[in-house]
């Protein structure tokens, strides 16, 4: 896991990078992470600071720590980062614009490096998967997080990193330099993670349809 401080508020010593450093440093820690071969792909929990899943998402440090141990040195997984404390002092100090600044430069950050308004327009909560090759973005796809339950698009955010990870974790030594190859095994992995995920939402729909037709045939 690599958080982006959202506040500019990262403490000496601390993995990850301020917001501000975000397009100088962005695509140069993806390269360094693929050169020592700690990361085969990458991801960006993209969220939005409006909705309580969101900030759930952010400031939920235990899921961090699971994310980061399921994401291991396959996939290097970046994510906003700030506390509850940060952000009620902020909204208590009437700072709510600079909140909405900050999280308007890393989306239009975003936008530029991966030259796509869609980043913008994407529904939040979701899950960038992206791969580079020198520096560079050479192919990217959303995955979004759409169970209208809290708890489900924790589980399903698990299994898409998850999914990612075992894809992309028996490259052998030789092929690492593979870019293209690696992250199209990655989005298939993902992908079918993603059908199998929508084919138990329709069966778990049409079985409480089921018992309410069941159930008002009774009366």
């Amino acid at each position: 896991m690599y958080p982006v401080y959202l506040f500019d508020n990262k403490e000496e010593d601390n993995i990850g990078i301020n917001v501000k450093e975000f397009n100088d440093k962005f695509l140069e820690i993806c390269q360094e992470n693929r050169d020592s071969n700690r990361a085969r792909a990458f991801a960006f929990i993209l969220t939005d600071f409006h909705s309580t899943e969101a900030n759930h998402f952010i400031m939920n440090k235990e899921f961090w720590i699971e994310l980061h141990t399921l994401s291991d040195h396959f996939l290097t997984v970046f994510h906003l980062d700030f506390t509850s404390t940060e952000l009620h002092k902020l909204f208590r100090e009437n700072k709510t614009e600079y909140v909405k600044s900050q999280y308007n430069s890393i989306f239009q950050s975003l936008s530029e490096v991966f030259k796509a308004d869609g980043v913008y327009k994407n529904k939040m909560p979701s899950i960038l998967f992206f791969q580079t090759d020198e520096a560079k973005i050479i192919d990217f796809f959303f995955v979004e997080l759409n169970a209208h339950d809290l708890q489900q698009n924790m589980k399903n955010l698990k299994d898409y990193i998850k999914s990612a990870v075992e894809s992309v974790k028996e490259v052998t030594d030789e092929n690492l330099n593979n870019s293209k190859e690696i992250f199209q095994l990655l989005k298939s992995s993902v992908n079918g993670t993603k059908r199998k995920n929508n084919c138990k939402y329709i069966i778990k729909k049409i079985i409480q349809l089921y018992r309410l037709i069941k159930n008002f045939e009774l009366k």
